[in-house]
C-alpha cells in the first residue's frame, strides 16, 4: 500500500512479517521467577507457564520473605533474587545456564535496588531487571557498580535466541501491569492475563509512524536504522 504523506510524518500500512532469520524463542529458553511470599506472582507464573508450555524445571522461585514492594535493598537483592536464581542456573539445573536465553520476572518481583553509596553517578542504585542481565558475567561487585554500565544489547541487530555475550548473560523481561482487577478462575489480575492471552494471536498487520521530517537533526542512529 503506498504511504500517505504528512508533512512530518509517514504512515504505511502492510503485513508484519515473521522472519524465520529471527527465531522465536523456544518454552525451553525462558526461565520464569516466581516470587513464592506473593499470591499473585504464583498465579501468574502458573498461567504464563500453562498458556506458553514452559517446562517445570524452566521455574525459579524465590525464598518465602522476598519482598512484594518495589524496592529491595542491596543486601536482600544478592540473597533474596541473585543467589537463588543463580544457584538454580548452577546447581539445581545446570543444563539451564546456557539453554536459557530470557529471565522473565513476574509481578511483585522488586523492581529497583536501592542504593548503599555515593551519589550523583557514583550511585549504585540499580533496576532488578537490569542487574540479572549481569548474572555470571563479573561485572557486578556484591556492593552494586557505581555508575552505570552501557548496554550491551542497545541497537542490537541480533534476535533474542542470539542475545548473550560476554558482558550480558540473558535478556530480562517482566510481566506486570495494574492489579485493580483480578480474574477469579486464575488468580491473575486481567492487566497481565490479557497480555498473555493476546500474544497468542499477534496481529499480521498493522500501521506504523515513521519520524521522516528531513530538517530534524541530531536523530540517533538506531532510530533512523528502524
Amino acid at each position: 500500500m503506498p504511504p500517505s504523506r504528512r508533512p512530518d510524518r509517514w504512515y504505511h500500512s502492510f503485513p508484519t512479517p515473521r522472519p524465520a532469520a529471527r527465531a522465536d524463542l523456544k518454552p525451553h529458553q525462558v526461565l520464569v521467577v516466581v516470587n513464592d511470599s506473593s499470591p499473585i506472582s504464583q498465579s501468574i507464573g502458573q498461567y504464563y507457564s500453562g498458556i506458553r508450555g514452559i517446562p517445570a524445571q524452566n521455574q525459579s522461585h524465590l525464598p518465602l520473605g522476598t519482598p512484594t514492594s518495589e524496592h529491595i535493598s542491596r543486601v536482600d537483592y544478592n540473597t533474596k533474587i541473585r543467589d537463588p536464581i543463580a544457584n538454580y542456573l548452577q546447581t539445581t539445573v545446570p543444563a539451564l545456564k546456557t539453554q536459557i536465553k530470557c529471565i522473565l520476572l513476574t509481578k511483585e518481583c522488586p523492581l529497583t535496588v536501592d542504593n548503599t553509596t555515593g551519589s550523583g553517578i557514583t550511585q549504585t542504585v540499580a533496576s532488578v531487571d537490569s542487574e540479572l542481565t549481569q548474572l555470571f558475567t563479573g561485572l557486578v561487585p556484591d556492593g552494586g557498580q557505581q555508575g552505570w554500565l552501557g548496554n550491551p544489547y542497545f541497537a542490537s541487530q541480533l534476535g533474542f535466541d542470539q542475545s548473550s555475550s560476554a558482558s550480558m548473560s540473558y535478556i530480562v523481561c517482566r510481566l506486570d501491569g495494574y492489579a485493580d482487577q483480578i480474574d477469579a478462575p486464575t488468580g491473575v489480575p486481567v492487566d497481565i492475563k490479557n497480555l498473555i492471552d493476546r500474544s497468542q494471536t499477534p496481529a499480521g498487520t498493522g500501521t506504523f509512524l515513521l519520524d521522516g521530517d528531513p530538517t530534524k537533526t541530531g536523530a540517533t542512529p538506531w532510530a533512523s536504522n528502524g
